[in-house]
């Protein structure tokens, strides 16, 4: 062999070694090990070569990311499709794509709970709450999964979703809605006496704390002395958001710890509010997340009086993160601890007044709220 080709096979031997050296690299960077990527690129081959039915590229991406999330065994963490992506996406911002219905389930059966203004159904004058949502393009939704039946229901601005309505009086109604954007106010207020009022907080989102300051300053203004804050079936949401409804409502001091898998911990701490009314605060089992920090703060830096039954108990932080643009990862990032350094995680908020939700109207459940200044 001349030296030309001795080169040329020198370099493309050298040219091989750093192509290996790199694989190996990112192999071991990713998977933990050489052997492991390996594997995980042999198992690829083999579903795209020999699986009895051809396999998709995007498919088997799904797939693996869907699996890796899942390999955290943390219910709160999940791979975000395209489409949960956008739908999360929307939450957060406080804006929907659909027919303007908040839903819930019970017995496996899905039923109205509220209908949002001018939201679709809201125009068509057709539906309302305590109907029930029986088909969805046709197809049953008993004892499917509320978050996928809602998924059915939203969908791309302008398109058509045909819902089976059966009415309170038991008429049955098929409904063409068309599909368009609508805002959840997540925030809603009355008073429930000359000077007690009450605020329903649905969620935290971006536009809360502009809304509740809104509403609080309103309510103040007509009398309010003391004020009721509802967390029922509240899943949480931004920790900006309840921070700054935090820093309008409760005393000087710590609002939650944070502490990341570094170990590392960050304190929030309120500055103490210029105006503050005696508070009662409403939970549920079905109050999650930021509105536990909230709660358990109300408590811990003795604010007001908590009522209603053991909150959720999810004491967990979870971050965002896109991957191409559009689909991304929701994943745990941190664990959170109340003022006092008690963990929610799994254990939730315990009330100061016990109730009983499931024998209880929503007056009894004002009722109690108010008894309990």
């Amino acid at each position: 062999m001349n030296s030309k080709w001795k080169h040329i096979a020198g370099s493309a031997a050298i040219a091989l070694a750093a192509v290996l050296l790199v694989v190996s690299a990112t192999f071991y960077l990713l998977f933990g090990s050489v052997g492991n990527g390996w594997k995980m690129a042999r198992a690829m081959y083999i579903l795209r070569t020999q699986y009895v039915h051809q396999l998709q590229s995007d498919q088997l991406m799904q797939g693996l990311l869907t699996g890796l999330v899942k390999s955290t065994e943390d219910a709160h963490s999940e791979y975000l499709s395209s489409q949960a992506y956008q739908r999360l996406q929307e939450a957060i911002g406080g804006t929907h794509v659909g027919v303007g219905l908040l839903l819930s389930q019970q017995d496996g059966e899905v039923y109205v709970q509220e209908v949002i203004p001018g939201g679709n159904a809201a125009q068509s004058g057709e539906i309302a709450p305590g109907d029930r949502i029986d088909k969805v393009d046709g197809e049953t939704v008993r004892d499917v999964p509320l978050a996928d039946v809602v998924a059915r229901i939203s969908g791309a601005k302008g398109t058509q979703v045909v819902l089976e309505i059966r009415h309170v009086n038991g008429d049955v109604q098929s409904l063409p809605l068309i599909r368009d954007a609508f805002v959840v106010p997540t925030v809603v207020s009355r008073f429930l006496t000359a000077d007690i009022a009450c605020i329903r907080i649905r969620s935290f989102t971006e536009e809360t704390p502009t809304d509740f300051r809104k509403e609080y300053e309103r309510l103040r203004f007509n009398g309010m002395r003391k004020l009721v804050i509802d967390l029922r079936d509240n899943p949480g949401g931004s920790l900006h958001a309840v921070t700054e409804i935090a820093k309008q409502l409760l005393p000087q001091g710590t609002l939650v710890k944070i502490i990341s898998r570094s170990g590392g911990a960050d304190t929030i701490e309120l500055p103490g509010a210029a105006d503050t009314v005696p508070l009662v605060v409403l939970i549920n089992k079905r109050s999650a997340s930021a509105s536990e920090i909230l709660a358990s703060a109300v408590q811990d830096l003795q604010a007001g009086v908590i009522v209603g039954e053991t909150s959720y108990g999810k004491g967990t932080v979870q971050g965002v993160f896109p991957l191409s643009g559009e689909d991304g990862m929701r994943l745990t990032v941190a664990e959170y601890f109340s003022s006092k350094g008690h963990s929610i995680n799994g254990k939730g908020v315990t009330p100061d007044v016990q109730v009983h939700p499931e024998v209880m109207t929503e007056s009894e459940w004002m009722a109690a709220a108010v008894n309990a200044f």
